[in-house]
This record gives C-alpha cells, structure tokens and sequence, in this order.
C-alpha cells in the first residue's frame, strides 16, 4: 500500500540543460555571449562576477544573447533573479528569439511584463506576468507563437501569443537605471523541444531504489531530467493520466505494488510512461496509527474518546491476539479480540479517558500479535483531569409581560447559555404565580459549552390586576445550582360600551325637550340610566360589564317633564 506523501513537497528535480552559465568567472561575460549591438539604445557590455551578472557601468543598461550554440526557433531561457531594490522600475529578465540587433521578445521580471523589442528599444507589452520575489527562477519558454512566462519557484505562470519574431537566440537583459542593484544568475538554456528541429519526449521517469524484491518497507523516489516535468502516479496497475495524483515527494511501499508515472512539461511531445514492481516479503506486518496518545485537559467524571488505528501492512495476514490497556481512567470502549486482518486491512480501536481526580495520568496500550517487525507493539497514554467549570447563565433576572388583557396570552423568551469550559446539565425548570406558564421545554438537558437552550414563558391574567411570579432553573452549574428568574405583569379588564341612538318623533302635539333611556339587566326592571334628561338622539352606556344582557327602551319628554310612551325595546348581550 502506498503512503500519501508528507507535506510539504521537496524541491523540484534538478536536470543539466546544454547551455549553463552559473557568471563564476569576473569581468566579460565567456564567449558564448554576444553583446547586442545597439548602443544607441545606450546598452553597455555585461560583466559576471561572483555568480551574478550586471552592466559594466554601474546604473546602466545590457543587452547579452547566448550565442555559443545554435538554437531552434522554440527554446526557452531561464535565471535566478537576484535581490533588488523595492523603488522597482528596471527592466530586468530573460529573453527568447533575440538576435544581436536587440530584437525579440523579453521577461521583464521587476514590472512583471512580457515585452517586445525592436532593435533594443521596448515597442509594446504582450502581456503580464509574475512578478517574482527576490532569488525566484524566472523562465521564458516560446513554442511556436506561445510565449510563457513563469516564476519556477512557485509556479506562477501566464502564456500568451505573438507572430513578430521567429528566429534567434536566448538572452538576458539587466537594467539599473533606477536601480543599481538589479542583477542576475545561475543561466540556463535549451531548445524546445529540440535543437535538431524535431521534437523530443518527456524523459521517462526513473525510480530510486530500482525494482525489486525487498525484506523491508521501501522509500520510493521518482525521477525526471526533462525541466519543469509534472509527475503523476497510480499504484494500481493502471495507467495513470494527467487526472491522476500528483507526485510531491517520496511514496513509502509496505507491500507488494506496481508503481505507474507519466511525466508531462509544456513543450514537449506526448508523455513517457515508467513502471517500477516492487515486492516487500515482509509477512505479516503490523503498524499501529500512532505511539503516542494525548487526551489533554479533560474535566474530572467527563470522557473525551481517540482513535488508535492498527493496520496490517504486510504481505500475509496478520493475526492481534490482544489488546491490554492500564493506567487509572483509561479503557477501550470497542475493539474485539484476536482478530486477523488482510494485506492493507485495519481495525479501530475506541480508547476513552475519563479522570476521577484532577491532575496528570498515564498509561499504556499493549497489542500483541504475530508481526514479523515485532510481536508487541505499545501505545503510550496522557491526558489531565481538571476541575469541572460547569456555567449555567440566564439572558435577564426578570421578566416584564406589561399590561395583558384579561383572558389573552403574551410571550417572553429566557435563554439559558452554557458559558464554563465543561458541559452544564440543566436538571428542572419549576415556574409559579398565577397566570404564568412555560411553553415546551423537556428536562434534564445538557449544554455543551456555548450552546444554548431558549424557554418560552407565557402570561395569560384571568383577573385584572398585578400578577407576579418565578420560574426556578435547576443545574449542576458551578457557579450556582439554582437561577431564579421574577416574572411579573398586569391584567386589563375589557371595557365594554353600547351606542344607542333613534329618531325624534316626526309630529307631537306637545313638544319634545328631550329623553330619557332606561335600561334593565338580565331581564329584570327597567331602571331610568341618564341622570338628566337627554336632548340628543343618542347615548353612550359605559356602565356594562362582560357577559351580561341588557334591554333598552328610550321616552320623549316634555318641557314640564311628562313622558311619552315607550319606544320599541332593543337587546344586546356583551361577550
């Protein structure tokens, strides 16, 4: 079985390129350099020195092409950029298609630029691209009328296209004009993909160590000289595509497998496909997830649980005989034992630590089986109890519902939070006063820490008047069993009236002066209710109350106050 590889991964691979120039030597550049030759563009001769590269007059610009080989129209040229001033603004790179007029196409690493030149002079920018941090590889790779510009070291990369130039060779550019810092190292060139006009395939990737058969677990590495190749890998015998997974460092074989690559770089012909069997006759193997299992803080009569992996990894089945744990508030909640796994096979192991008393505590899982690496394999065991810090804290002390009417209901919400370091358990909520309920809400509930539970509380008065209450929360919280929260509100009585109104006679002999409005309740005597004689056409009877029924008949009255007879009778009942 193959391990995933470990974060982060390594460098990429290294390869040799027919043109190298690491400027080790001092002064002029060696002759596979040729410096442009369009001083009116005021370039001056580049000179190395101490393994960089920079203009032989100090803040001026050069123009160099490599010219000690013959390239192809398709090449790429790529240096290390080297540290540089933050006021930024030189023209700093490496260039492809460059002949010694000063002609082609440029990197300009420090704006970040991908540049054409016309007999050294910039004529316009093609694009943009990475700008790099200072000791980044930068790269220029042309294949046809693609150009890429790429920071190496981290990937970046953006491709664009461009007919103006199809021939010449790879040069470098170094400007400190504005700086005098800008230089540049460690060259390297090639044709793409090949001098020779053709084209040439990605190398086949190559294993270190070789193809086998092993009596130990192996650590695999994989190869490629062609630049800037992307690897990928299956380990199932099928072979892989540019979908699969990508290689990043070593692959660590425990058993027997078939590893398949496919390397890929832009540039180049379709892909070489490498395979490497490797057989490890180690058999059986065992491998435990982990040696060292921590439980950290944990509250005293509370269990926190972790997972122990045991896998074989052998070639043969393996056999775990037992499993034994010691140590004071360890144990192993699930686990089955003897119990044989296959090739790649694994078991988990349920281990739970539940201190009785503060402070650190150790212990020990022993697995015995029947692996050839070893027959015992130990799993060391920590954690620390801490005092339990169980908080229950209620969103307000009281309550106000304000004025209810009679007989209606109003609704609060209390919000009980969880606010320790260890679960809180909320035993009961008991609510009293007249009037006052809690609407749902199950008990015993436990909260974890910063979980919260809201309770709805209801107020429905069924007399008028002040009401109070309390609602009692009982927990295990450390900084108080018991919250009592007042609750309190006022019930209204509703207030009733009936509107009464009628039409004056049409034709008295004697004239009205106004009227009088009897009333009589529940069916009994009608009882005179305006206590001076009214000389509207209407009444308002405040005096009523809920549930009752009253019967209305209305009198003319004359200026001596004789009566009329009575107008018909009229009933009503109030809710």
């Amino acid at each position: 079985m193959i391990a995933p590889p470990p974060p982060p991964p390594p460098p990429p691979v290294t390869a040799t390129y027919p043109a190298v120039d690491t400027f080790s030597g001092s002064g002029a550049l060696s002759s596979n350099w040729t410096n442009t030759t369009s001083s009116d563009q005021g370039y001056v001769s580049l000179t190395q020195s101490a393994g960089t590269v920079a203009p032989s007059v100090l803040g001026q610009q050069g123009l160099a092409i490599y010219s000690g080989i013959s390239f192809s129209n398709d090449q790429y040229a790529q240096a290390t950029f080297v540290t540089h001033s933050s006021a930024g603004g030189g023209s700093t790179g490496v260039c492809v298609r460059m002949n010694a007029a000063g002609s082609g196409v440029c990197y300009l690493a420090d704006w970040g630029l991908l540049y054409s030149l016309a007999n050294g002079a910039g004529t316009y920018a093609i694009s943009g691209c990475p700008v790099p941090a200072s000791g980044d590889t930068i790269q220029l790779l042309v294949v046809g009328t693609t150009y890429t510009c790429a920071d190496v070291t981290t990937g970046a990369s953006t491709s664009t296209t461009d007919a103006t130039y199809a021939s010449g060779s790879p040069a470098i550019l170094v400007d400190q004009r504005r700086s005098t810092v800008y230089a540049l190292a460690q060259f390297q060139a090639d044709c793409s993909p090949s001098c020779g006009g053709g084209s040439s395939p990605v190398s086949t990737p190559t294993f270190s160590p070789a193809a086998g058969t092993y009596s130990s677990p192996q650590t695999v590495t994989i190869n490629s000289t062609t630049p800037s190749a992307t690897i990928y890998y299956t380990t199932d015998g099928t072979t892989p595509t540019t979908s699969s997974t990508v290689y990043s460092g070593p692959l660590t074989v425990f058993s027997t497998e078939t590893i398949k690559v496919i390397g890929t770089a832009a540039g180049y012909t379709s892909s070489a496909v490498g395979s490497a069997a490797y057989a490890i006759v180690v058999s059986p193997q065992l491998t435990v997830s982990t040696t060292n299992l921590s439980f950290g803080s944990v509250a005293v009569n509370t269990a926190a649980t972790q997972s122990l992996t045991i896998t074989s990894k052998g070639a043969s089945p393996v056999t775990v005989n037992s499993v034994s744990i010691t140590g004071a508030d360890f144990t192993i909640v699930a686990g089955t034992f003897p119990v044989t796994l296959t090739p790649n096979q694994s078991v988990t192991l349920q281990v739970q630590f539940k201190p009785t008393t503060t402070g650190s505590a150790s212990g020990q899982i022993t697995i015995s089986s029947n692996s050839t690496t070893g027959g015992t394999a130990l799993v060391a065991l920590g954690g620390t109890g801490t005092a339990a810090n169980s908080q229950l804290t209620v969103s307000v002390a009281s309550l106000n519902f304000g004025n209810v009417t009679v007989n209606t209901a109003a609704t609060r919400s209390l919000t009980l939070t969880s606010t320790g370091t260890t679960p809180v358990t909320v035993n009961s909520a008991a609510i009293t006063g007249a009037g006052f309920t809690i609407i749902g809400g199950s008990f015993p509930i436990t909260l974890n820490p910063t979980q919260t539970l809201t309770l709805q509380l209801q107020f429905e008065p069924t007399t008028a008047g002040a009401l109070t209450g309390q609602i009692t929360i009982s927990s295990n919280s450390t900084s108080g069993s018991t919250a009592a929260v007042a609750l309190n509100g006022t019930g209204t009585a509703i207030v009733h009236e009936v509107d009464l109104s009628w039409d004056a006679p049409t034709s008295s002999p004697d004239p009205v002066a106004g009227y009088n409005v009897y009333r009589s309740t529940n069916g009994g005597d009608a009882q005179l209710i305006n206590s001076s004689v009214d000389t509207q056409t209407a009444y308002v009877d405040s005096a009523v109350v809920s549930g009752t029924t009253y019967s209305y008949i209305v009198k003319s009255v004359d200026k001596d106050g004789v009566e009329s007879v009575p107008s018909n009778q009229i009933t009503v009942t109030l809710p």
